[in-house]
């Protein structure tokens, strides 16, 4: 049989799906099985985010100045980004050479990204530096909300996943007890049910499954069994174009 390398020659997986369902912690699971590597728009936007509140950029007047949208797609021409994995193979975000991982998760964070990503200038540059990312590598797994719609609508292997919203509002809430952070389930709940109808609903790029995407509810579902159903997709299309 062939090794991993040799199966996953030239493959693009895209995963898009709803807030809080679980597209990174899948996606992750899917570089550590098939050796790929792995690219986290969410963490590009969130970044983006922090990035500009930290050079003073008001985020509420991208869409109504003109010279604060300019200043704005200026400094994330040269974002200083990098994605490295620690020791355990956990993805880890690095802006300006400080590991900014913890911060991304922060719901002020999430809800700055969720105001950028409406932009319409702001997606476009951001878009081009997620396809330069992706010309680097030939076996890729990229995570998102437009993925398999608009940044890569030519990948072979699109997943979209969803999950109910009291589902994903348990699954947040345990993440942030576990961290020991305080968590607030009705609050939380608001938050991903807001977040999702701002992505569903912005005009440019809106939050939709692509055509031809398989989609996946994993309101039942636990992340191992959402990876194993997932692995049975990826090894049915190398199969299908006989890599497998």
């Amino acid at each position: 049989m062939a090794n991993k390398d040799q199966i996953m020659e030239n493959i693009l997986i895209a995963i898009d799906g709803t807030s809080g369902v679980g597209k990174g912690t899948l996606a992750s699971g899917l570089a550590k099985k098939y050796n790929l590597q792995r690219l986290d728009s969410g963490a590009i936007y969130r970044a983006s985010a922090i990035y500009l509140v930290n050079k003073k950029v008001d985020l509420n007047q991208l869409d109504t100045n003109a010279t604060v949208l300019a200043q704005a797609c200026e400094l994330l021409q040269d974002l200083p980004l990098e994605f490295k994995d620690d020791e355990l193979g956990v993805l880890q975000v690095y802006l300006d050479q400080e590991n900014v991982t913890a911060e991304l998760r922060l719901e002020t964070t999430a809800a700055n990204a969720s105001l950028i990503a409406k932009n319409q200038e702001i997606r476009k540059a951001l878009l081009e530096r997620q396809r330069k990312y992706a010309e680097q590598y030939s076996r890729l797994v990229v995570e998102g909300r437009d993925m398999g719609t608009v940044v890569f609508p030519e990948a072979k292997l699109k997943i979209f996943l969803d999950a109910s919203p009291e589902a994903k509002a348990q699954r947040r809430y345990r993440e942030l007890v576990v961290r020991g952070e305080h968590a607030e389930m009705s609050k939380i709940l608001e938050q991903l049910n807001q977040r999702d109808y701002q992505d569903k609903n912005r005009v440019v790029a809106p939050l939709v499954a692509a055509a031809d995407a398989i989609c996946i509810d994993t309101t039942n579902l636990d992340i191992e069994q959402t990876l194993e159903l997932v692995s049975e997709k990826v090894d049915a299309y190398l199969k299908e174009i006989g890599q497998l």
